[in-house]
C-alpha cells in the first residue's frame, strides 16, 4: 500500500495523551467503505454495522474529520471528502475483501486478494503465512497465489483433484492477476480479514 495511506491509517488510530482508541485501522477501512456506499451515513448506522460503541464512534469521526477525510452533516451524517475518497482509492487498488463460498469444500468465507502480493508468500513460506493469519485470529485459512495466469494452490496443486475448487476460485476473482495472493479465511468476517490484510501489508 501506498505509504501515505498507510501513514494516515496510522494516524487515525494513534494514542493521544495515553489513550489508545477503542477501534482499529480495519474498523476505519471498513468505516470509509460503508460512509462511500451509503453516505450521508449516521452515527448509529454506523455503530451498528461496525458494531462499536457511540464514543468509540464519535472519537473516529472526530479523527476523520481532523484529517479531512470526511465532512459531518448534523442531520444527514458523514460523507466522504475527495481526500477520503482518494486514501479508499489507494487502499482498495492494493487490497480486496469480500463475502464468497466455497461449495466444493463448504465454506463460508472472507476472500482478500492483495495485489502484486505474491512475494510474502515467497518470503515467510507458506507454513509461516498460514500460521501468521490463523495467529491474527483466523480459524482456518486457505491460501492461493497466481502466477502465469494460473491458480494454484500451495504447497502442491493437484489440478484433477481440485478441479472445481480452482474454478470456483477463479469465478469469484475477476479482478485477480498475475502475482495476487489471494486469502481466504473463516469465520466470513469483513473486520477480522481487513485486518489480516492491513497486518500483513505492513
Amino acid at each position: 500500500m501506498e505509504n501515505a495511506a498507510l501513514v494516515t491509517l496510522n494516524n487515525l488510530v494513534e494514542s493521544r495523551q495515553g489513550n489508545r482508541p477503542n477501534y482499529d485501522k480495519a474498523h476505519v477501512v471498513l468505516a470509509l467503505i460503508y460512509i462511500k456506499n451509503e453516505g450521508p451515513i449516521g452515527r448509529i448506522n454506523l455503530m451498528r454495522k461496525l458494531r462499536l460503541g457511540e464514543s468509540t464512534i464519535k472519537t473516529m469521526l472526530r479523527r476523520m474529520k481532523e484529517l479531512n477525510l470526511i465532512t459531518v452533516d448534523k442531520v444527514g451524517g458523514a460523507l466522504l471528502t475527495d481526500k477520503g475518497i482518494e486514501l479508499l482509492a489507494g487502499i482498495e487498488k492494493k487490497v480486496k475483501v469480500k463475502e464468497v463460498t466455497l461449495s466444493s469444500i463448504k465454506w463460508d468465507t472472507a476472500m482478500i486478494i492483495l495485489k502484486g502480493k505474491r512475494y510474502i508468500l515467497d518470503s515467510l513460506g507458506i507454513l509461516k503465512l498460514r500460521d501468521l493469519i490463523i495467529r491474527l485470529g483466523a480459524e482456518s485459512t486457505l491460501i492461493a497465489e497466481i502466477v502465469q495466469d494460473k491458480i494454484l494452490l500451495p504447497p502442491f496443486t493437484d489440478e484433477k483433484g481440485m478441479g472445481n475448487l480452482l474454478k470456483e476460485i477463479r469465478d469469484n476473482c475477476k479482478e485477480c492477476e498475475n502475482d495476487d495472493l489471494i486469502i481466504f479465511i473463516t469465520p466470513k468476517d469483513l473486520h477480522l480479514a481487513y485486518n489480516i490484510a492491513l497486518e500483513l501489508l505492513e
